[in-house]
Protein backbone atom coordinates (compact mmCIF):
# COMPACT_ATOMS: atom_id res chain seq x y z
CA UNK A 1 0.00 0.00 0.00
CA UNK A 2 1.32 3.29 -0.96
CA UNK A 3 1.41 6.42 1.72
CA UNK A 4 -1.07 8.64 -0.76
CA UNK A 5 -4.12 5.89 -0.58
CA UNK A 6 -4.25 6.64 2.98
CA UNK A 7 -6.84 8.46 4.36
CA UNK A 8 -5.31 10.55 6.71
CA UNK A 9 -1.87 11.66 6.02
CA UNK A 10 0.95 13.22 7.97
CA UNK A 11 3.91 11.78 9.47
CA UNK A 12 2.29 11.06 13.11
CA UNK A 13 -0.49 9.09 11.57
CA UNK A 14 2.03 7.05 9.59
CA UNK A 15 3.87 6.59 12.36
CA UNK A 16 0.52 5.37 14.42
CA UNK A 17 -0.35 3.29 11.21
CA UNK A 18 2.96 1.49 11.40
CA UNK A 19 2.35 0.58 14.83
CA UNK A 20 -1.31 -0.63 14.41
CA UNK A 21 0.14 -2.54 11.19
CA UNK A 22 3.01 -4.23 13.57
CA UNK A 23 0.15 -4.95 15.76
CA UNK A 24 -2.08 -6.51 13.11
CA UNK A 25 0.75 -8.63 12.05
CA UNK A 26 1.04 -9.99 15.48
CA UNK A 27 -2.65 -11.60 15.21
CA UNK A 28 -2.09 -12.53 11.42
CA UNK A 29 -5.41 -10.31 10.23
CA UNK A 30 -5.57 -10.34 6.24
CA UNK A 31 -3.40 -7.45 4.66
CA UNK A 32 -6.49 -6.66 2.59
CA UNK A 33 -8.92 -6.09 5.92
CA UNK A 34 -5.62 -4.18 7.22
CA UNK A 35 -5.20 -1.68 3.56
CA UNK A 36 -9.19 -1.62 3.43
CA UNK A 37 -9.20 -0.21 6.81
CA UNK A 38 -6.53 2.53 6.40
CA UNK A 39 -7.92 3.60 3.29
CA UNK A 40 -11.21 4.63 4.44
CA UNK A 41 -10.24 5.89 8.18
CA UNK A 42 -10.56 9.53 8.91
CA UNK A 43 -9.90 11.16 12.10
CA UNK A 44 -11.38 12.50 14.87
CA UNK A 45 -12.95 16.09 15.26
CA UNK A 46 -10.25 18.53 16.27
CA UNK A 47 -7.39 16.65 15.82
CA UNK A 48 -5.95 18.02 13.00
CA UNK A 49 -8.85 18.08 10.73
CA UNK A 50 -8.95 19.63 7.57
CA UNK A 51 -12.32 22.17 7.96
CA UNK A 52 -12.27 23.92 4.17
CA UNK A 53 -10.02 25.83 1.76
CA UNK A 54 -11.04 29.20 0.78
CA UNK A 55 -9.49 31.00 -1.93
CA UNK A 56 -6.73 28.09 -2.19
CA UNK A 57 -5.66 29.16 2.10
CA UNK A 58 -6.05 25.64 3.78
CA UNK A 59 -8.27 25.69 7.55
CA UNK A 60 -6.92 22.95 10.02
CA UNK A 61 -8.65 22.71 13.21
CA UNK A 62 -6.55 20.91 16.07
CA UNK A 63 -8.28 22.17 19.30
CA UNK A 64 -7.48 19.04 21.23
CA UNK A 65 -3.96 20.45 21.40
CA UNK A 66 -3.79 21.45 24.83
CA UNK A 67 -0.10 21.33 25.36
CA UNK A 68 3.27 22.25 23.82
CA UNK A 69 3.61 17.97 23.09
CA UNK A 70 0.78 18.13 20.73
CA UNK A 71 1.06 21.45 19.08
CA UNK A 72 4.20 20.33 18.34
CA UNK A 73 2.67 17.51 16.51
CA UNK A 74 0.97 19.16 14.59
CA UNK A 75 3.56 22.18 13.56
CA UNK A 76 5.64 19.48 12.47
CA UNK A 77 3.22 18.86 9.97
CA UNK A 78 2.52 21.90 8.48
CA UNK A 79 4.02 21.87 4.88
CA UNK A 80 2.78 25.18 4.20
CA UNK A 81 3.48 28.83 5.23
CA UNK A 82 1.30 28.88 8.47
CA UNK A 83 -0.66 31.20 10.37
CA UNK A 84 -0.86 29.72 14.09
CA UNK A 85 -3.59 30.65 16.31
CA UNK A 86 -2.97 29.54 19.66
CA UNK A 87 -4.15 30.71 23.16
CA UNK A 88 -5.92 29.93 26.42
CA UNK A 89 -4.81 28.84 29.43
CA UNK A 90 -1.49 27.87 29.49
CA UNK A 91 -0.91 26.49 32.84
CA UNK A 92 2.82 27.65 32.57
CA UNK A 93 4.26 26.16 28.81
CA UNK A 94 7.63 26.06 27.91
CA UNK A 95 6.94 27.62 24.53
CA UNK A 96 11.04 27.61 24.29
CA UNK A 97 10.28 24.11 22.77
CA UNK A 98 8.98 25.20 19.47
CA UNK A 99 10.96 27.91 18.73
CA UNK A 100 12.78 26.09 15.78
CA UNK A 101 9.01 24.73 14.29
CA UNK A 102 7.89 28.53 14.84
CA UNK A 103 10.79 29.84 13.20
CA UNK A 104 10.75 27.84 9.96
CA UNK A 105 6.90 27.32 9.46
CA UNK A 106 4.95 30.56 10.94
CA UNK A 107 4.48 33.42 9.44
CA UNK A 108 2.66 35.22 12.19
CA UNK A 109 0.64 33.83 15.10
CA UNK A 110 -2.76 34.94 16.38
CA UNK A 111 -3.31 34.75 20.25
CA UNK A 112 -6.94 34.19 21.17
CA UNK A 113 -8.16 34.30 25.20
CA UNK A 114 -7.68 37.03 27.91
CA UNK A 115 -4.41 36.64 28.61
CA UNK A 116 -1.71 35.84 25.98
CA UNK A 117 1.56 37.47 28.26
CA UNK A 118 3.00 34.13 28.07
CA UNK A 119 2.36 33.59 23.97
CA UNK A 120 3.79 37.41 23.32
CA UNK A 121 6.29 36.87 25.25
CA UNK A 122 8.01 33.73 23.75
CA UNK A 123 7.44 34.46 20.11
CA UNK A 124 7.60 38.47 19.91
CA UNK A 125 10.73 39.18 17.56
CA UNK A 126 11.00 35.16 16.39
CA UNK A 127 7.49 35.77 13.61
CA UNK A 128 7.23 39.01 11.32
CA UNK A 129 3.36 39.41 13.24
CA UNK A 130 1.94 38.62 16.18
CA UNK A 131 -1.25 39.79 17.82
CA UNK A 132 -3.85 39.36 19.92
CA UNK A 133 -7.87 39.25 19.14
CA UNK A 134 -10.68 38.21 22.24
CA UNK A 135 -12.99 36.17 19.65
CA UNK A 136 -12.34 33.35 17.47
CA UNK A 137 -14.30 35.06 14.77
CA UNK A 138 -11.87 38.16 14.52
CA UNK A 139 -9.09 35.45 14.78
CA UNK A 140 -9.81 33.51 11.85
CA UNK A 141 -10.93 36.70 9.94
CA UNK A 142 -7.65 38.23 10.55
CA UNK A 143 -5.49 34.96 9.65
CA UNK A 144 -7.26 34.97 6.46
CA UNK A 145 -6.48 38.46 5.82
CA UNK A 146 -2.50 37.62 6.77
CA UNK A 147 -3.00 34.72 3.99
CA UNK A 148 -1.68 34.12 0.60
CA UNK A 149 -2.89 31.75 -1.76
CA UNK A 150 -0.90 28.47 -1.00
CA UNK A 151 -0.87 29.00 3.12
CA UNK A 152 -2.37 27.31 5.73
CA UNK A 153 -4.37 28.22 8.86
CA UNK A 154 -3.71 26.20 12.54
CA UNK A 155 -5.59 26.40 14.95
CA UNK A 156 -3.46 24.46 17.56
CA UNK A 157 -3.67 26.57 20.54
CA UNK A 158 -1.32 24.48 23.05
CA UNK A 159 -3.73 25.35 25.81
CA UNK A 160 -6.47 24.79 27.50
CA UNK A 161 -9.69 26.38 26.48
CA UNK A 162 -9.95 30.09 28.95
CA UNK A 163 -13.20 31.25 29.78
CA UNK A 164 -14.75 31.86 26.31
CA UNK A 165 -15.16 28.36 25.74
CA UNK A 166 -16.63 25.23 27.67
CA UNK A 167 -14.80 22.33 26.12
CA UNK A 168 -11.58 22.10 23.34
CA UNK A 169 -14.85 20.80 21.30
CA UNK A 170 -16.79 23.99 21.97
CA UNK A 171 -13.66 26.14 20.82
CA UNK A 172 -12.92 23.58 17.41
CA UNK A 173 -16.60 24.26 16.48
CA UNK A 174 -16.73 27.79 16.43
CA UNK A 175 -13.42 28.04 14.44
CA UNK A 176 -15.33 25.74 12.02
CA UNK A 177 -18.13 27.88 11.72
CA UNK A 178 -16.15 31.03 11.55
CA UNK A 179 -14.13 29.13 8.30
CA UNK A 180 -18.14 28.55 7.04
CA UNK A 181 -18.57 32.28 7.19
CA UNK A 182 -15.63 33.86 5.24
Amino acid sequence: MNIESLATQGRKKLHDMTAATVTTQLYEMRNSLVRDSFSDFFNKEHRLEYVASVHNIDFINDSKAQNINSAWYALEEMTKPTVWIAGGIDNDNDYTKLYDLVRNKVKAIICIGNNNRSLLAAYRGLVPVIIETISMEEAVTNAFNMCESGDAVLLSPACKPDSNYASFEQRGDVFKSAVKEL
